[in-house]
C-alpha cells in the first residue's frame, strides 16, 4: 500500500482508553452527519481525539478498540468516509491508523447536506459508538430542538402584556409532579394531572411540544437521509428511556364540536366562545379547528388541522390529544456564525433531487413531490398538529 506523506503525523493522541478510568472522550455532534452514514462515528471519534485541531489524527489501536468494529468495517469506512468527504486521506502503518479529516463544510457539499441539522456539545462519544447508537443520538438532539423551538414560538406569538401576565412553564416542571404548578387563578398556567402516559391541562394552559411526525419529517428532509418512520422515533425514544408524556387539553367547546359533528355539522362557531370555530378539511375523517392559545390571544394562521379521533370524552370531559413532551437535557449550539458563513457563501445550494437516480446519494423521496400539508404542519408553534391521536404506547 501507498502511505501517505502527514504533516505532523508525530502527533500522537494521548487521549486513550488506557490512560485512566475516568476520562470520557466528548465531541460535538451534527443530527444530519450522524443519519449520513456509519463512517461518521470513526468521523467523530478522530474529531475527539484531535485535540490540538489540527485535523490530523494516528489511531493506535488502543483507539481503534473504541469502535468495537472489525477491521474489514473499519476500511469500508474509510472507503465510504472519504467519497462523502468526511476524509481526505488514510493510510495503515501496522495496526496504526493515519487519518487527514475533512471539515464539516467539505463533507457537507460532498454529501449534497443543505443542512447539518442540530448540533450539540460535549456529548460522551460512548453514546454514538454503541449499536445504533449514532441515529438514537440525532433523534433524541432533535427532539429538543424542535421543542425548544416550539416553547419559543408559543411565547413569542404573546403581545408584551400577557407575557407579562401568561407564564409558560419549562418541561422539566411540567413533566415533574411535585414542580408541576396547579392552575388557581390567575394568568399562570398549570397542569391539572401528570399519569403514567398523559398530563392533563386545563383550557388556559399554552401548548407547545413536538409530535413524532414532525420528526421524522425534518430528520428525513435531506437528500441523503437514510430514513426515520415515526414507528423508529417512537423506537429511539424507549431506547434512551427518555421521560415523555403526551399533552391532553380541556376545553367545554369540545363538547359542543363533537356534538355537532356527529349532527353532520359541515361547520359550526361556539356559542360560548365566539373564538372557537370548526370547518371540514380536505379528508373525511379531518376538520380544521380555529382556536386561540389558551387564555392567550394568539391563534395560529389557518387553524389546526386535526384527526377527528383525537377528540375524546374522558370522565365526562371532552379532551384533545395535542403533542410530547420530552425531558431532554443535551447542551444544543446554534452555531449561528457557521451557518450564516455558509449560507454567504452559498454553499448550499438547493440541488433538485431526482427519483431513482444512479448516484450513490440519491433521495428516498424527491422534495418536488413533497406534500405541503407537511410544510403547514411546521408552522405555528413547533408542528402541534398531530397524525395519530396516541404517540405514546406502551407494551
Amino acid at each position: 500500500m501507498k502511505h501517505t506523506t502527514f504533516p505532523h503525523s508525530n502527533i500522537i493522541a494521548q487521549s486513550t482508553a488506557t490512560e485512566g478510568e475516568n476520562f470520557v472522550l466528548q465531541t460535538r455532534l451534527h443530527a444530519s452527519i450522524l443519519l449520513l452514514t456509519p463512517a461518521s462515528k470513526l468521523w467523530y471519534l478522530c474529531r475527539a481525539l484531535d485535540l490540538s485541531g489540527r485535523g490530523y489524527v494516528v489511531l493506535s489501536p488502543q483507539n481503534l478498540e473504541l469502535l468495537q468494529e472489525k477491521k474489514s468495517t473499519i476500511y469500508r469506512w474509510l472507503k465510504d468516509g472519504k467519497d462523502l468527504g468526511l476524509f481526505r486521506c488514510y493510510s495503515w502503518a501496522g495496526n496504526t491508523l493515519k487519518i487527514s479529516l475533512g471539515s464539516l463544510w467539505r463533507a457537507c457539499k460532498k454529501a449534497r447536506i443543505k443542512n447539518w441539522g442540530t448540533v450539540a456539545n460535549n456529548i460522551p462519544l460512548e453514546e454514538i459508538l454503541k449499536n445504533n447508537g449514532r441515529r438514537t443520538v440525532a433523534t433524541a438532539m432533535t427532539i429538543q430542538d424542535w421543542q425548544e423551538r416550539s416553547r419559543y414560538a408559543a411565547k413569542n406569538q404573546l403581545n408584551p402584556l400577557e407575557r407579562k401576565c401568561f407564564e409558560i412553564p419549562a418541561t422539566a416542571d411540567v413533566l415533574t409532579p411535585q414542580t408541576s404548578p396547579k392552575l388557581t387563578s390567575g394568568g399562570t398556567t398549570g397542569v391539572l394531572h401528570v399519569g403514567e402516559k398523559r398530563i392533563f391541562v386545563g383550557r388556559s394552559f399554552i401548548p407547545f411540544g413536538v409530535s413524532q411526525k414532525r420528526i421524522s419529517n425534518e430528520l428525513n428532509s435531506q437528500p441523503a437521509s437514510c430514513g426515520v418512520s415515526v414507528r423508529t422515533v417512537q423506537r429511539h425514544v424507549e431506547r434512551l428511556e427518555v421521560k415523555h408524556r403526551q399533552l391532553m387539553q380541556a376545553r367545554r367547546e369540545y363538547r359542543e364540536i363533537a356534538h355537532r359533528i356527529k349532527q353532520g355539522a359541515t361547520s359550526w362557531q361556539c356559542k360560548s366562545d365566539a373564538d372557537i370555530s370548526f370547518t371540514w378539511g380536505n379528508q373525511p375523517d379531518e376538520i380544521v379547528l380555529h382556536e386561540r392559545n389558551g387564555k392567550s390571544s394568539a391563534r395560529r394562521e389557518g387553524g389546526h388541522t386535526i384527526k377527528l379521533d383525537q377528540l375524546c370524552n374522558y370522565s365526562n370531559t371532552h379532551w384533545r390529544y395535542r403533542c410530547n413532551l420530552y425531558l431532554l437535557s443535551y447542551e444544543l449550539t446554534s452555531m449561528r456564525t457557521t451557518r450564516y458563513q455558509w449560507k454567504k457563501r452559498g454553499l448550499n445550494v438547493k440541488i433538485a433531487p431526482v427519483e431513482n437516480c444512479p448516484s450513490e446519494i440519491s433521495p428516498q423521496t424527491p422534495e418536488m413531490l413533497e406534500s405541503p400539508k407537511l410544510h403547514a404542519e411546521g408552522r405555528g408553534l413547533g408542528g402541534q398538529n398531530k397524525s395519530v391521536k396516541n404517540e405514546n404506547p406502551r407494551k
